[in-house]
Parts: C-alpha cells; structure tokens; sequence
C-alpha cells in the first residue's frame, strides 16, 4: 500500500489515514453506492477502506476485505472488529491475480494503491472485472498529483527540494517496480489498464487534498513523515544529494530553526485519482 502503517498501533490508521479521511467521505458519495451493494476491497491492507465502506452501507451490504500477507491480513482484523460496521465485512487471504470469488459476485470491486506493485496491472484489472457483475464497476485509486508542501526557495539548501525528492523517489520506485523478471513495461496510464481489462465508460475524477496552516497535529505528523521516510529508507536516501539529506534532517527536526512546522507558509496540496470503469 501507499501509506505507510506503524506496526506498534495496529489499532489504531495512521495519521495519512486520518488526514485523508474527508476525502475519502467525498469519494464515496462520489461513488453513490446503494445500501445494500458487494464490494469488494482488494489488497485491503490494515482494513481503514473497508471500514469506511461497510459503515457507508446498509444492513443488507457487504464488504469482503482480501489480502495476501497474513500480518496485514491479521491487523485487518483486529481493526475491522473494532469498527461499527464488522458486521458487514469479511476478511479473506488471497491472491489479487487469482481471487478466490465466483464471477459477478460485486457491485463493486475496489483497488487501491495496489496495481502499481503488480507485474501485470491489466491481467489483474481483468481479474477484478471477473469478480463483478454486469452493470458493476471496477474502481482503481492511485496517486493522481504526488504530494507538494514546500516553497521552491526554503532558505535552506538549494531551491526546488521537492522536486528533486521526487525524482528520487521515481527513481526508487521505478527499480523495484522490475526488479521481477516477469514485470514488464506498460506503457499507458490506468484508464488503459481499465479498457484493457474489458472495462467499459472508463471514466476518472482527481479528489484533493489542501490544508494551510494553522496544522492539527495529525496533519502535521502526516508531513513529518513524508520527509522522513527520505531519511529511513536507505535505498531512498542514497538517491539523494548529501546536502539533501542535511536540509531534509533540518526540515524534520524540532530544535532545528528550518523545522517544517514552523513555518506558516506551507501549501499542501496532494491528488488522488479514481479511475473507474464499468463491467459490460
């Protein structure tokens, strides 16, 4: 998944979670599911979707949550048996390229932030299209406009930083992406992947996120740790320029006078896109 979930709260979404949550209320009236709609979360990972989901639903709605790493899957379980709506879910083990669901099982079949880490996105668009009924819609959420917050000039480093942390991450990203052998290259973007699964009245739409300060302290500690993984992530941080690095330490320090929420001229502004299609 795209957010990253601490392991010591497994109870508890994390701060992009909270933060993002107005936005996803919007996607799902967006969505307009009726009450008693299938849907079907897809690499559901600690749960939050689906929860979100089975509370938007009636009595008669369903939310099947599938995974396949058992530690995700267990956290989503403990989760979800804490929500009000876990009576309407129900969590699987299982393979997104092999669901272990009949045909036209969902209205709804729901993907998110998780086609990007598959070797071949369109057979598994294909699969979820399988899993829903005639009518139904195949729904893909991935980052439409990566995050930006920072001015180009900080006073701090050389201008432009967060562009040149997202070159890196695209770097990073793009070498695990075919580190597999069996990845191969797709050159189109996800409404594609959708028309190419059999999806018809394939369709997107941009939710977005914009906050100015004064910051809660979720949103806050949800910039903190943009930054931060930058530092975490070996592999990320040696994309880096070392003076980077330096200004990346200073931003995300307290006591350092560039720290990030000091400052009240950050614009925080992020995209994420659905990408709909509907199943013939």
């Amino acid at each position: 998944m795209a957010s990253q979930h601490d392991e010591s709260s497994p109870l508890q979404p994390e701060p992009y979670d909270h933060v993002f949550a107005p936005m996803e209320t919007e996607m799902l009236a967006w969505l307009a599911l009726p009450a008693d709609a299938k849907v079907l979360d897809a690499g559901c990972g600690p749960g939050v979707m689906a929860a979100r989901f089975a509370a938007a639903l009636g009595p008669a709605g369903q939310v099947d949550a599938l995974d396949q790493n058992p530690e995700t899957l267990a956290r989503a379980g403990q989760y979800l048996a804490a929500q009000p709506g876990r009576a309407r879910v129900r969590v699987h083990a299982g393979d997104l390229l092999q669901l272990p669901f009949d045909d036209a099982s969902f209205d709804l079949a729901w993907a998110s932030f998780v086609l990007h880490h598959i070797s071949d996105p369109v057979a598994a668009a294909r699969e979820l299209r399988r899993v829903v009924r005639p009518g139904g819609r195949v729904v893909v959420r991935e980052t439409g406009v990566p995050l930006r917050m920072l001015p180009f000039d900080l006073g701090i480093g050389e201008p432009g930083l967060q562009d040149r942390l997202r070159v890196a991450h695209n770097r990073w990203f793009t070498t695990i992406r075919y580190a597999e052998p069996v990845a191969t290259p797709y050159p189109w973007g996800w409404t594609q992947v959708l028309r190419d699964a059999g999806c018809q009245q394939v369709t997107a739409r941009t939710f977005w996120l914009e906050l100015l300060p004064p910051l809660s302290a979720v949103q806050g500690q949800y910039l903190l740790d943009s930054l931060q993984r930058h530092l975490d992530k070996p592999e990320l941080r040696a994309l880096l320029d070392p003076a980077d690095v330096a200004t990346v330490a200073q931003l995300t320090d307290p006591a350092s006078p560039h720290y990030l929420l000091a400052r009240p001229d950050l614009h925080v502004l992020a995209g994420l896109s659905l990408y709909v299609g509907t199943v013939g």
